[in-house]
């Protein structure tokens, strides 16, 4: 193999992985958005009740189901945040 197909052939599996990172950056964003979506749909019916109903099943299930999302979503901040400043502690050193 010459050095030029080596050539060739890295630049392919650079293209590869450059294309196959852009895909999951673009599905991690629409997930993202899912779920803060989906946040507040549940907060805007949950707000659109009747207070004589709050302690019905259905608003403490809606409840619940707003705070997984609020928790989902505080995880998944944690994460960048964590590889932010571990990103930001490799470049001072």
């Amino acid at each position: 193999m010459s050095n030029l197909e080596k050539l060739e052939n890295i630049q392919f599996i650079v293209n590869e992985l450059t294309n196959s990172i852009k895909n999951q950056i673009i599905k991690d964003d629409k997930t993202k958005n899912k779920r803060i979506y989906n946040l507040e749909k549940n907060i805007q019916t949950y707000n659109s009740e009747d207070n004589a109903y709050f302690k019905s099943n259905y608003n403490v299930a809606r409840l619940k189901k707003i705070i997984d999302n609020l928790f989902i979503i505080v995880k998944d901040q944690d994460k960048r945040i964590i590889q932010l400043e571990s990103n930001l502690t490799r470049n001072d050193s």
